[in-house]
Order: C-alpha cells, then sequence, then structure tokens
C-alpha cells in the first residue's frame, strides 16, 4: 500500500498552542469528526509517525517550530506527503506556502470552520 492508499486513522489532527482556541474548535469538530488534537508542532510530527489523519489543522504561528516548519517537517516523511494541511491563522496576510491547501483564519465562527474542514475532507479518500 503506498502512501497514496494509506487508510486514515483519525479525520483530524488540530494542532495550536492556544489551549483555549484548540478547546473550542475540538470540541465544534468533535460533533463530526473523530479528532485528535496537541500543542505543538513537535507533539504533531511525533503522533504522525505511527497515526495517520485525513487533514491536519495546523497553527501558523506558535513557538518553535512554527507552522511553516512543521509544515516542512510533515512532509520530510514520504508517509504524510498526501495528507492536506490548512494553517490556521489570527494574520490578516498568510499566504498558503509550503504545501498548505488553504489557510484559515481563526476569527471564523464555527460553521464557517466546519464548512470548510468538511469541504476538504471531501476530496480526501477514506
Amino acid at each position: 500500500m503506498d502512501a497514496q492508499e494509506q487508510k486514515r486513522d483519525f479525520d483530524i489532527l488540530l494542532v495550536d498552542d492556544d489551549d483555549d482556541y484548540r478547546m473550542i474548535v475540538s470540541r465544534w469538530l468533535k460533533k463530526e469528526y473523530d479528532i485528535l488534537d496537541v500543542a505543538s508542532g513537535t507533539e504533531a510530527v511525533e503522533l504522525l509517525k505511527t497515526k495517520t489523519p485525513g487533514l491536519v489543522l495546523l497553527d501558523y504561528s506558535m513557538p518553535e517550530p512554527d507552522g511553516p516548519k512543521t509544515l516542512r517537517l510533515i512532509r520530510e516523511d514520504s508517509k504524510n506527503a498526501h495528507i492536506p494541511v490548512a494553517f490556521l491563522t489570527g494574520m490578516e496576510e498568510t499566504r498558503e506556502e509550503d504545501g498548505a491547501v488553504t489557510c484559515l483564519s481563526k476569527s471564523m465562527g464555527k460553521a464557517a470552520i466546519l464548512q470548510e474542514v468538511h469541504r476538504l475532507l471531501s476530496t480526501v479518500p477514506n
């Protein structure tokens, strides 16, 4: 089974160092999706060594490693190359880079985040 065919273990990996934001978004997503959440890029990279999500929601601005560096670390493992990653950001001017499929504003409400997550996951095989 190659990386493109690898079965996902859960739907979403949420990575954010802001405990409050992570808890709120996790609560929203858990009603519809199987989700794991971690507080750092390091934890995310370690988790991805043994688990495969359908989507990663990754905070852009975190302490070292930040979002872009974490994404590069995720992509270094060929089994993770196919996993779509969306940056979560509170900044107005953030661009998709390093393979992120999109940027989601942290100011988006519940309905908008759920809609985007649904759209992103609809393109990923089970």
